[in-house]
């Protein structure tokens, strides 16, 4: 396959998605409760002091 511009010599090898390590978490409530649980999380991992 051929991409870009005519003539390009641009070739596609392989597509993939990049690899996440990352943790998602779906937080549910009214937003006293989120706001105390974001809040929570963040003193947790130190990007609040206090």
């Amino acid at each position: 396959m051929k991409y870009g511009l005519n003539g390009s010599p641009t070739n596609v090898q392989r597509i993939f998605p990049p690899v996440s390590d990352k943790v998602q978490e779906y937080l549910e409530g009214t937003s006293e409760e989120l706001a105390a649980k974001i809040y929570g999380t963040l003193k947790q991992k130190k990007f609040i002091v206090g």
